[in-house]
């Protein structure tokens, strides 16, 4: 009745795992999936550039190449907090990190799209940028918890000039979080599917 999104949730079942999203064509209007062995890439973390991030945060990143995302290309993403990249805006709202917003916001790749607080993390959110890739790595980023800290989680998203994106989770315990790939604004049709199990589909959101 309020335009919501209702669908099954999947069990996130991607520790040591990688999901890599590949464009059909350069202009990157749709995408095919493979999911494979973990690759978390702890070099590109480690001399990478940490991002003072708080809480419900978002910084804006300028890309040294321009990245085509579903059929329109960018030079500036937004590294927000709860494990995810926006463009056109950076997302720093505290609502439920829920599939309807994340169909319905801003275009986004979600790899771990839950509420986290890279405030209390004892390393943080790393940003390592080059002509060839874009590396943004959230290492040991607890969930939020109003006392104490929660369980600190590591995952990295690397992003190529072909418009190819690849998400890796070396260590995940939380249950309750959006993944995937998103256009925005209601755009085409929603997919639900498990990373897992695979798929021989070509997507358009």
């Amino acid at each position: 009745d309020s335009d919501g999104v209702v669908a099954r949730r999947n069990p996130f079942d991607l520790e040591n795992k990688t999901v890599a999203f590949v464009p059909g064509d350069a202009t990157a209007a749709s995408y095919t999936f493979q999911t494979t062995a973990g690759s978390y890439d702890s070099s590109a973390a480690t001399a990478g550039t940490v991002l003072q991030l708080l809480d419900d945060d978002t910084h804006l990143v300028d890309l040294r190449f321009t990245f085509p995302y579903f059929g329109t290309s960018y030079q500036q993403i937004y590294v927000n907090s709860d494990g995810n990249l926006t463009f056109t805006g950076g997302d720093a709202a505290s609502t439920d990190r829920s599939l309807g917003r994340f169909d319905e916001g801003l275009p986004r790749i979600a790899v771990l799209y839950a509420d986290l607080n890279p405030e209390k993390s004892m390393q943080g959110v790393f940003v390592t940028s080059t002509t060839d890739e874009l590396a943004v790595s959230w290492v040991a980023v607890p969930p939020y918890s109003p006392q104490g800290t929660g369980t600190p989680q590591t995952f990295q998203v690397r992003l190529y000039p072909t418009g190819r994106i690849e998400m890796t989770w070396s260590t995940v315990t939380i249950t309750d979080s959006v993944v995937g790939i998103s256009p925005g604004r209601l755009s085409g049709t929603a997919s639900l599917v498990s990373f897992s199990e695979g798929s021989r589909q070509t997507f358009t959101s």
